[in-house]
């Protein structure tokens, strides 16, 4: 009910009393699943304000000149590499929440049967 009212998922507490963040789920997922850190961390560099979208965007005259320049709201200026990075990014966070997705439904699935069988043997 608090997630359907909602309130956001960082205002839980598991059984330790950590908050739920972003940060902290990342540090936990990564202990099942190398590399998830690493993951969460760029892909945050891509939604986040950060140097992913800001470097692409100056571009600078050799000497004498030294002038810089800004673009705003053109995203060509990012190289096939940092595209083609940010794509994998996605598609590996994708595939990860797939996964927990999947996870959740057997766990749910499992925790159901047993409480029917709970339920029918009193």
């Amino acid at each position: 009910m608090h997630f359907l009212d909602g309130k956001e998922i960082r205002d839980y507490k598991d059984v330790y009393g950590n908050r739920l963040t972003d940060n902290y789920l990342a540090k936990k997922v990564d202990k099942i699943f190398k590399g998830t850190l690493k993951l969460y961390k760029n892909a945050c560099s891509y939604i986040h304000l950060s140097d992913n979208h800001f470097y692409p965007t100056i571009s600078k005259s050799e000497e004498p000149d030294r002038k810089i320049g800004i673009q705003v709201g053109n995203f060509n200026t990012y190289s096939l590499e940092q595209k083609i990075d940010f794509t994998q990014t996605m598609t590996e966070v994708t595939k990860l929440v797939i996964i927990v997705v999947e996870q959740w439904i057997h766990e749910k699935n499992r925790l159901g049967e047993w409480y029917d069988k709970r339920k029918t043997s009193r």
